[in-house]
C-alpha cells in the first residue's frame, strides 16, 4: 500500500524557497519642468531724493480735482450776479441822486450874448487883387455878457480866452479876461480889447482878401473857451471845460486910417450886428481820458 503523505510535512515551507521575482521597474519620474525666466526688466533710473521733500498731497486730492469745475463754475455765477445786483443798486441810486439834485436847484447852462464888436482898424497889406502874403493889423474891442440864470447855484469861471474868427476861419482878434464868479441870477460883462499885428501865410491872406473884396459889413464867430465849476449849498464841483460859440456876427469894416486916427476911428466905428444875439455853450467833460 502507498504510504499517505503527511500532512505536516506538506505545509511546511521548503527549506530553500525560491527568491521572489523582481517587481517591473516602476516608470520613472519625469524631470521637473523648466520655469519659465522672468521678462527682462526695463532699466531703472536712480533719482536723488531732494533733501528737502515737498509736503505730498492728501489722498482725497483726485477727489477734490473733479470738483474743482463745478464749484469754479458756481463761484464765477455767484461774481457775476453779485457784479449786476450791485451795478443796478449803484445805477438806481445816482438815478435818484440825480432826480433829487433836479428837483431841488433845477440847473441850467449859463447864457452868452455878444453885446458889441467894434473893429478900429482892420488892415491887410497888399493888393485885395493879387495871391500873394499879407501883414494883417487888428484893433478893436468886444462886450460879452454872461448870465447866470440859476437861482440857488453859483458858477465860477478861470480865465476865459476870446477868438474871433473871419468866414474863411482867419483869425482876425484874440484876447483874454481875467477869472470871476457870477453869483445866482447875476450878469457878468466882459470886455476884450485886442491890438495885434501878424503876417498871414498865402492862403490865410488869400481868403481873407476874398472876405474884405468889395465889403463894408464882414461876418465874423467868436468862440470863447474856458473852465467853469459851480458850488450850491456846501458842495463844490471840480472845473469842466466849457466851449462858448458866437456865429452870425456882423460887424462894419473901418475904411483905411492912420496910426494916429485909429482911436478915432474905433469910436465911430458901429457896433456888432448879430442875427439872433445868442451864443451855443459846448461842456467839455473828461472821462479816463475820453472827452464828451
Amino acid at each position: 500500500m502507498a504510504a499517505e503523505p503527511d500532512p505536516a510535512a506538506a505545509a511546511a515551507p521548503p527549506t530553500n524557497p525560491k527568491p521572489p521575482k523582481p517587481k517591473p521597474p516602476t516608470a520613472a519620474a519625469p524631470p521637473p519642468a523648466k520655469q519659465q525666466p522672468f521678462p527682462p526688466t526695463q532699466a531703472v533710473k536712480l533719482q536723488i531724493r531732494d533733501p528737502n521733500p515737498r509736503p505730498t498731497r492728501p489722498k482725497s486730492a483726485a477727489h477734490k480735482k473733479r470738483l474743482e469745475p463745478k464749484r469754479s463754475c458756481c463761484t464765477c455765477c455767484c461774481c457775476m450776479t453779485w457784479i449786476v445786483v450791485t451795478v443796478l443798486i449803484l445805477s438806481v441810486a445816482a438815478a435818484a441822486a440825480c432826480g433829487v439834485f433836479w428837483i431841488m436847484y433845477r440847473p441850467q447852462r449859463p447864457r452868452f450874448t455878444v453885446a458889441s464888436l467894434r473893429l478900429g482898424a482892420l488892415n491887410l497889406t497888399g493888393n485885395l487883387d493879387a495871391d500873394a502874403a499879407g501883414r494883417l493889423f487888428t484893433s478893436g474891442n468886444l462886450t460879452v455878457s454872461a448870465k447866470n440864470p440859476n437861482s440857488k447855484i453859483t458858477a465860477f469861471y478861470d480865465a476865459v480866452a476870446m477868438s474871433a474868427f473871419s468866414r474863411s476861419n482867419v483869425v482876425i482878434a484874440s484876447s483874454t479876461f481875467r477869472p470871476f464868479t457870477s453869483p445866482p441870477g447875476s450878469s457878468t460883462v466882459m470886455r476884450f480889447a485886442f491890438r495885434s499885428s501878424k503876417t498871414l501865410d498865402l492862403d490865410s491872406a488869400k481868403g481873407l482878401r476874398s472876405d474884405l473884396k468889395g465889403r463894408s459889413v464882414v461876418g465874423t464867430r467868436v468862440e470863447l473857451e474856458t473852465k467853469m465849476g459851480v458850488k450850491f449849498g456846501k458842495w463844490k464841483t471840480t472845473k469842466i471845460g466849457i466851449k462858448v460859440t458866437c456865429g452870425g456876427v456882423r460887424v462894419r469894416v473901418p475904411n483905411k486910417v492912420s496910426a494916429a486916427a485909429a482911436k478915432v476911428a474905433a469910436k465911430a466905428a458901429g457896433a456888432a450886428i448879430t442875427d439872433d444875439g445868442k451864443c451855443e455853450v459846448d461842456l467839455s467833460i473828461k472821462i479816463w481820458g475820453f472827452t464828451f
